[in-house]
């Protein structure tokens, strides 16, 4: 006699809200009618994500980081030396807000932000970010590295006492205007950690402070949140004051007997 076994087979990540926005790199696009046919099918609608188009440059708790953590910038080759220093972070973090947090998405996210070409990274004659914005946390970032040499696109969050990495945010550029032979102006914000304990120091505001006024610098103009999960107060809180939603993902997934 045969014995009978159920359980999950993972889910299916499908988007059922947006289909007019552009398309951005990272961001998964499917036909409208698949989540129907998967309802018919007997798939039930497990998490729900959202995508938000972040309106905000700069977020008010920004401006109150901790005085024992700095922020700033990387060159590329320096981000990849300190690979196991982005694993531990990753690996210990409990307190992220984007949901795409794999021990390997630094290096993966390091090997997209390669194919950018150095001539991009240009600013104006004599531009001085210092002009723009007064935030301290900023300018100090700005102050500490020569922005057309390092990954503008990934800020980063250091313990001062220790120089341990307590913090990032990764957003992708969309590759899809570089292949086209565009400006980039849009950007993905594909991943978000907070070590465990350093939380309410506003590192997270700040970094996304950092990020959306540096790459402003370079002529991005749009920037997106991308599967946030929508039960996720804590990015809820975090991200919708500075956002809307624009688009909307669901999980399904369907109980198999065998």
């Amino acid at each position: 006699m045969g014995v009978q076994v159920e359980g999950f087979l993972g889910g299916m990540g499908v988007q059922v809200e947006g289909f007019d926005e552009e398309m951005l790199y990272g961001i998964a696009f499917n036909r409208r009618e698949i989540a129907e046919y998967l309802d018919m099918l007997g798939y039930k609608r497990d998490a729900e994500y959202i995508c938000v188009h972040v309106t905000a440059k700069t977020w008010k708790q920004g401006r109150e980081l901790d005085e024992n953590v700095r922020i700033g910038y990387l060159p590329l080759n320096e981000m990849i030396s300190r690979k196991e220093d982005f694993i531990r972070l990753i690996s210990g973090a409990f307190d992220f807000l984007l949901p795409d947090h794999s021990t390997d998405r630094a290096m993966e996210v390091a090997k997209q932000l390669a194919t950018v070409p150095r001539d991009y990274y240009k600013l104006p004659p004599n531009f001085n970010p210092t002009d723009h914005y007064s935030f301290p946390s900023l300018l100090e970032a700005w102050d500490s590295c020569d922005l057309e040499n390092v990954m503008i696109w990934a800020p980063l969050a250091f313990d001062r006492r220790t120089d341990e990495l307590v913090g990032v945010i990764f957003c992708l550029p969309d590759l899809y205007q570089l292949w086209l032979g565009e400006h980039i102006s849009r950007v993905n914000t594909d991943t978000a950690i907070i070590k465990s304990g350093y939380t309410g120091k506003g590192i997270f505001s700040s970094l996304s402070s950092l990020v959306q006024t540096t790459i402003g610098f370079f002529g991005v103009d749009y920037v997106e949140g991308c599967y946030i999960w929508n039960k996720n107060e804590k990015a809820v809180e975090s991200i919708f004051p500075h956002s809307h939603p624009i688009r909307r993902h669901i999980v399904f997934q369907k109980r198999l007997r065998r």
